[in-house]
């Protein structure tokens, strides 16, 4: 390593460090051209639903899984292509090498048809960290996106911006958590026991396994009681299974009367002709327009247990859908 800038000058031929700089400016600019060409390509497969046609649900998971850019990379990309698609004047500094998508995408959230001339030149004269404080001061809400960050192996930190009303919402949460808990307790065990709460009563996956669980318990009981019954039943228990075999058969009897059209004759002619005039009519409109089919409960569950609620479908390039059943974009 060298300590001083002088010696580091005397050991390097002068010709081959401005031939590296060369290299690399001229990297940097095919960059750019690289950026403004993905960014029309984009806008095309936007356009014609070429990722629809490949069978990715969203061009977010086109990005992620046919075109392999980061989740930050897609998200930049495809924001600024369907801005930039809008505004012509944000299209022409892109296509011209002018504006990097890196200072694009920061003020997407604040241009428009009547200012884009004005925000297209505080982009390019501004450095990053001006042009953010620009952008918040326009739209405050625009300045911090949501994120979150890895601290340690299993510790990540959120930031997204909230609202007065939802932050004080959140803090009457944690005071009756408190309240009922008898300790004071953080923001992250207050989000933690919202989750669990929301997710015990409304994931489809959750209710899958309770359902099957109920079901597991009823056939190992239905199980034991058998095996612990006498074989002869009780004249009661007799009485009560006929009944209920005879009470099928009348059901059975009428499903099939109402089926054939074998309808039930009274004494009275005008009352039968009325009578079998609107049963006809029933069953010709059930046949002409039959319910639509329900899939089971039981089956349901079933699937959202198997799945663990992750689309099965398998992408073009062998794997699958992404896990999320809302497309970010």
């Amino acid at each position: 390593m060298h300590t001083h800038l002088n010696q580091f000058r005397k050991s390097q031929d002068e010709k081959h460090l401005r031939a590296v700089h060369a290299q690399t400016c001229q990297a940097a600019e095919r960059l750019k051209s690289c950026e403004a060409e993905l960014i029309r390509c984009l806008q095309e497969v936007d356009r014609l639903l070429v990722h629809r046609f490949l069978g990715y649900n969203s061009l977010f998971q086109y990005s992620l899984h046919a075109l392999k850019l980061s989740e930050s990379q897609s998200y930049a990309y495809i924001t600024v292509a369907r801005k930039a698609r809008e505004l012509p004047q944000l299209q022409e500094a892109i296509s011209a090498g002018e504006l990097t998508v890196s200072k694009a995408v920061r003020i997407t959230s604040v241009i428009n048809e009547a200012n884009q001339q004005k925000w297209i030149g505080l982009a390019l004269e501004l450095p990053k960290r001006d042009l953010e404080r620009e952008v918040a001061r326009e739209n405050p809400r625009a300045a911090r996106p949501e994120q979150a960050r890895f601290l340690d192996a299993h510790t990540l930190e959120l930031s997204t911006p909230l609202s007065e009303v939802s932050y004080k919402k959140l803090e009457r949460v944690r005071e009756v958590m408190a309240s009922a808990a008898g300790e004071w307790l953080s923001l992250e065990t207050v989000i933690e026991r919202l989750s669990e709460f929301y997710l015990e009563r409304k994931d489809p996956v959750r209710k899958a396994e309770r359902a099957m669980h109920r079901v597991q318990h009823n056939q190992r009981a239905n199980l034991a009681v058998h095996e612990t019954s006498p074989r002869e039943s009780s004249p009661v228990s007799t009485r009560n299974r006929k009944s209920a075999e005879e009470r099928n058969v009348q059901l059975d009897s009428a499903r099939a009367r109402s089926a054939t059209g074998n309808f039930e004759v009274t004494e009275d002619p005008s009352h039968n002709s009325a009578r079998i005039q609107a049963q006809s009519q029933t069953l010709a409109e059930s046949t002409t327009n039959p319910a639509p089919r329900t899939i089971p409960a039981s089956v349901v569950h079933q699937i959202h247990a198997r799945d663990r609620g992750r689309c099965q479908a398998r992408l073009p390039g062998g794997g699958r859908c992404a896990p999320t059943p809302w497309p970010v974009a």
